[in-house]
């Protein structure tokens, strides 16, 4: 029999909607192909029809049921696993971006040894005695402005360190002495002999050094009460670099 003609057949069967129409695919197809043989494509046909629908309704479901359930187990699986991966993602960074923010306070925060060389300036003294009870000042004066604060500690120490009557330019002088020999307890006590004195030429100077030498003395909180006292000291010379040396020491605190 012709493949082909069979096959047209088929197609025929397939649309026919109604028992009428099947009659006359029938008659169509009657002159080149057997009735018995056009009876067994339709009974053929129609048996596939009828079990292509319940089969295919079961096999779509259970191909749904396969497929999206387990889909959701794991789109399930996989959402926790997302969203663990998330948590420890932000996890991650909030540590990162604390580490960070630590380190950028750290970073902004100057060092003890900064913030002195950064505020420190030597005081300039100046000595024009000439009278010849006063050379050794005049020996002294000349150490400072070389910087060989050793000598002029060495001088000091030998010839005034227990005069009542120095002036307060000189006993400044020997306070960034000691300063500059790194010992700043000894040159808060030169300071504090100024503001004994109450010479208001000099105080405002020696407080300021003063809070200095507290800081080369890792005395923070000391440094910081004396800087304010300075603050509210009106057209004071050191106002504004102790507003800013307060800020400095309060960013120290926290590292």
């Amino acid at each position: 029999m012709n493949k082909e003609l069979e096959h047209k057949l088929d197609i025929q069967l397939r649309r026919a909607q109604s028992t009428p129409e099947l009659e006359k695919v029938k008659a169509e197809f009657a002159h080149d192909i057997p009735i018995e043989i056009i009876d067994n494509h339709i009974n053929v046909i129609q048996g596939i029809d009828a079990y292509g629908v319940a089969q295919l309704r079961k096999e779509l479901r259970s191909i749904h049921n396969n497929h999206f359930g387990e889909r959701q187990k794991s789109e399930t699986k996989d959402s926790k696993s997302i969203w663990k991966a998330v948590a420890f993602g932000l996890l991650i960074t909030l540590v990162a971006l604390s580490g960070f923010y630590m380190l950028k306070i750290k970073s902004l925060a100057k060092s003890p040894t900064t913030i002195y060389a950064e505020y420190y300036e030597p005081f300039n003294y100046s000595s024009t005695k000439r009278d010849a009870t006063e050379v050794s000042i005049m020996t002294l004066g000349i150490l400072y402005n070389e910087k060989n604060y050793s000598e002029f500690i060495s001088q000091f120490e030998k010839e005034f360190k227990n005069s009542t009557s120095l002036s307060s330019d000189l006993i400044l002088a020997a306070g960034i002495a000691y300063l500059e020999t790194n010992e700043p307890y000894k040159a808060i006590f030169q300071f504090e002999k100024i503001i004994a004195n109450g010479d208001f030429n000099y105080e405002e100077a020696a407080y300021w050094y003063q809070a200095l030498a507290l800081i080369k003395a890792e005395e923070y909180h000391a440094s910081q009460a004396i800087l304010e006292k300075i603050v509210t000291t009106q057209d004071s010379q050191y106002s504004e670099k102790s507003k800013l040396l307060i800020k400095d020491l309060k960013k120290l605190a926290r590292k």
